[in-house]
């Protein structure tokens, strides 16, 4: 029978922290979509829609690359 791995509390806290993260990421995905969903529909012209769109983008790209910096440091947490 194979026995479970137990996790040390430094890997614990380097699996939560990366968890978290991406939680984030989701959910500033989710609201990202909804603002520009109502961006998109209250915009009257091209800039507006571009800024909207910009906006949007930014909510979701910078958690997202922030989560994707802090992986590989809590994935060197978990190999030592």
């Amino acid at each position: 029978m194979i026995e479970p791995r137990k996790f040390t509390p430094g890997e614990v806290v380097a699996l939560v922290i990366v968890a978290a993260c991406w939680i984030v990421t989701i959910g500033a995905a989710c609201v990202a979509a909804f603002g520009l969903y109502v961006g998109l529909k209250e915009a009257t012209g091209a800039p507006r829609q571009a800024a909207a769109a910009a906006v949007s983008a930014a909510m979701v790209v910078i958690p997202y690359v922030f989560t994707r910096a802090v992986q590989p440091l809590c994935v060197t947490m978990w190999r030592r």
